[in-house]
């Protein structure tokens, strides 16, 4: 970590708390300290959380970069419409709409953009550029950013010549040029909604997106 405080320490001796470890269905009697690490990722680390003497809980850290978003956008018959993929997401319920994102798997966080919007929709261009704004913490409450990292927006603009209409009445990118790569991430579409629909899904990081891309570009606003 390269954290110039120390997040999480071990929970001092005889702290009483009401947490629970396990460790394969096994308590962990006494435990005042939890970390699970991934050197490409980061660390998830359980214990005493600086935010005060009472604080005792969870902090995730990442490495590298943080997290990167991509916000694709076009303009169609004068409107502005957002560009998100359909993809699996268990941890919210199942198939949710967004704007393709992930995390950085390199310092340099528009290379990881780059990357990340090709291996979600197949789309490889160099000419996103990055959006106003500091890094984005997604929950201060289980995300630590004390070092300056977060979640970096990045925008990519999509000629009308590049999409088709879709089945639902949307707009959706060429099948020509929907080509997701990462099969295992179960991507299965990409559709651009008008930007007041695309902005009430569930997912935050695209609602955040959307205004950023607002903020850095104004001269959007007449297509709202």
């Amino acid at each position: 970590m390269s954290n110039k405080q120390k997040i999480v320490s071990p929970i001092p001796k005889g702290k009483k708390h009401d947490w629970i470890v396990k460790v394969n269905g096994n308590v962990i009697e006494e435990a005042n300290f939890v970390q699970c690490s991934n050197p490409k990722f980061g660390d998830l680390e359980w214990g005493q959380r600086a935010d005060g003497p009472d604080s005792i809980g969870p902090y995730w850290t990442e490495y590298q970069g943080g997290g990167v978003g991509i916000v694709l956008h076009t303009i169609i018959a004068g409107k502005l419409y957002i560009g998100l993929i359909l993809q699996d997401r268990p941890s919210i319920h199942g198939d949710n709409w967004q704007i393709p994102r992930g995390f950085n798997i390199s310092a340099d966080s528009k290379e990881s953009a780059r990357t990340e919007l090709a291996e979600e929709t197949g789309l490889e261009y160099r000419a996103i550029f990055k959006l106003k704004g500091k890094g984005v913490n997604p929950n201060s409450t289980f995300f630590n950013t004390s070092d300056g990292k977060g979640f970096d927006f990045f925008a990519l603009y999509i000629k009308p010549e590049m999409v088709i209409a879709g089945k639902t009445g949307l707009v959706k990118l060429s099948p020509g040029l929907f080509k997701p790569s990462k099969t295992s991430e179960k991507i299965k579409e990409c559709e651009f909604f008008l930007w007041q629909n695309a902005v009430q899904v569930v997912d935050g990081f695209t609602g955040i997106g959307i205004a950023r891309l607002l903020a850095t570009k104004p001269e959007l606003k007449k297509y709202l």
